[in-house]
């Protein structure tokens, strides 16, 4: 891999990483390159990235575009943006400063407008919408002992439900999207927001990540059920209400659309299996379904309230 910039030889990082004593270990997956100023920095990470062209061509779209909205990537001289390494893959980019994001309700505001916004950068990516995605995920779902799963039955219900009130759902329209929106995926700075992380691009639903991205990122907060949830949809409306103003979408149909996925989901329930610290994401995902489930009048109230406002 070659990067044109002031590291020089920085190719030579990915065959052995000679240059090791250079970087220092952010955590388990990430190196930075020590020594230099914040605005310079480079990272390493090591991942799997699910789908390689998808990553690829998004950001050899916007390569240009000098956006402070999407971390950038430093390119590969064999073309794209990836080294390959046995069993997964390598990423170098300019380290992105700031904090992870935390919600308040200006912060809300703000999240709402980028997250609209890198949904419109998302879709210069042409793409066409794939009705086997549900199809698979359904036919997984249906598949599973519901007695194995937890809310099985609650979430048999809510799916058979939404299936018979939503014959046309295969039909959904289908975008480019990050693939895992949340809190610690965004970094606010003087610049604004900066998206990081997207390893797990893919073409899905733009509404799913924007519920998606609310509910895990409170998720500590909301299954501790000290404060209604209906509490934190009212306190952070400014995240729904701006990103409306670049997406006309109906928030209601979109939290409904989100929890029949967060239904189905079955993958993170087998990752947990071996992997001690999806176990312990599993056991807070559980709750916040169940508490989502059990309070879905005061929700789709909440989210119809904001559609009048």
């Amino acid at each position: 891999m070659h990067i044109n910039n002031i590291l020089g030889e920085v190719e030579k990082l990915f065959v052995g990483f000679p240059n090791y004593r250079l970087f220092k270990k952010m955590n388990d997956d990430i190196l930075v390159m020590t020594g230099l100023l914040d605005n310079q920095q480079v990272c390493l990470k090591k991942c799997v990235i699910k789908n390689p062209s998808l990553f690829n061509s998004f950001f050899e779209r916007i390569i240009n575009n000098n956006t402070s909205l999407v971390y950038q990537l430093l390119p590969s001289i064999s073309g794209g943006f990836i080294y390959h390494n046995n069993d997964y893959c390598l990423y170098a980019y300019k380290k992105v400063s700031g904090d992870t994001f935390t919600f308040t309700r200006e912060k809300a505001i703000n999240l709402g407008q980028s997250l609209s916004r890198l949904h419109n950068l998302l879709n210069v990516v042409d793409v066409k919408t794939n009705p086997t995605v549900l199809e698979n995920m359904i036919e997984q779902f249906l598949s599973r002992n519901l007695t194995s799963l937890s809310n099985g039955i609650l979430r048999s219900q809510y799916v058979f439900d939404y299936l018979r009130n939503n014959p046309d759902i295969y039909q959904k329209r289908q975008s480019l999207v990050h693939g895992d929106m949340w809190a610690q995926n965004i970094i606010t700075n003087h610049h604004g927001i900066t998206f990081i992380d997207f390893d797990c691009i893919r073409i899905f639903y733009n509404d799913y990540e924007l519920m998606r991205c609310f509910f895990i990122s409170l998720i500590d907060y909301i299954i501790k059920e000290t404060v209604p949830i209906q509490s934190y949809i009212f306190e952070f409306k400014g995240y729904f209400k701006s990103y409306r103003e670049n997406f006309d979408i109906d928030l209601l149909s979109a939290f409904e659309f989100y929890l029949f996925i967060f239904c189905l989901e079955c993958e993170v329930e087998d990752m947990a299996l071996h992997n001690a610290r999806m176990q312990v994401f599993l056991r807070k995902r559980n709750v916040l379904q169940f508490v989502l489930l059990k309070n879905l009048k005061v929700i789709f109230s909440e989210f119809n309230n904001l559609m009048v406002e």
